[in-house]
């Protein structure tokens, strides 16, 4: 009778194991899993920022005043001679004709600005960007960013008002200074990634402790359970009736 009772007990004991055994794999399995979220490297968003001539068309339409943080541009400004043009020359020089197009158009002829002063104002903000591939996005950015521009009627209407000069220096700024404000948002967004990222690596070496120390238990539960068949086993031995030989 108790040795019914043990085996009985033995037969639950090896199920009880055979489940925490399968449940202690899952957790191996999942919490494995789950610390591979900390291994991926977040990567810049390198793409140079995008002004459109119509979101500067709006800059300058709703923005009345504030400060002016470029260059000025003068109607008296002496020409600078340049031996050659940078590689963004083009770009430099499409903005600063479009520029003078527009001003002397608008002023009837009053006001002019010399193109290559323009370009090396252009030059001057392009070249403070931080790599040289911002430094042509900002070129070529602002070249096609300012023909649209100008060539909107509200801001013919705006050059009339406060003056075609006025509204070039105002298009300047407005275009740097939104090209500065993507560049730190695309900064900012790339600081928040990287804290994310330090977080889920805390994150996942917790799962992977978790997930060793799953293993180990699941590696008990397996030999106890070997245990548990090695002791039946005997015990089905124990039972069987000795023969002998006549």
């Amino acid at each position: 009778m108790l040795q019914q009772i043990e085996t009985i007990y033995l037969a639950i004991l090896r199920v009880v194991v055979i489940v925490i055994a399968g449940l202690l794999l899952v957790s191996v399995v999942i919490y494995g899993l789950n610390s591979f979220q900390g291994l991926s490297e977040p990567k810049p968003d390198t793409t140079p920022p995008a002004i459109t001539s119509e979101s500067l068309t709006r800059e300058l339409t709703e923005t009345t005043t504030g400060a002016d943080n470029t260059p000025e541009l003068r109607d008296d400004a002496e020409a600078e001679q340049k031996a050659d043009l940078a590689k963004n020359g083009i770009h430099y020089s499409r903005a600063a004709e479009a520029i003078a197009r527009f001003v002397e158009k608008q002023s009837g002829g009053e006001e002019l600005v010399i193109k290559q002063k323009v370009e090396e104002v252009i030059k001057e903000n392009a070249e403070s960007q931080p790599t040289p591939e911002l430094a042509t996005a900002y070129a070529k950015g602002f070249a096609d960013a300012i023909e649209g521009t100008l060539a909107n009627p509200s801001i013919a209407n705006l050059a009339q008002q406060t003056g075609a000069i006025e509204v070039v220096n105002k298009a300047l700024n407005a275009y740097s200074q939104s090209f500065h404000d993507q560049l730190a948002e695309k900064e900012r967004k790339f600081v928040e990634e990287q804290q994310e990222r330090l977080e889920k690596q805390a994150g996942a070496m917790m799962s992977l402790y978790i997930a060793a120390g799953a293993f180990g238990m699941f590696l008990l539960v397996v030999f106890l359970s070997i245990f548990i068949r090695i002791e039946r086993h005997l015990r089905h031995l124990d039972g069987r009736p000795l023969t002998q030989n006549s």
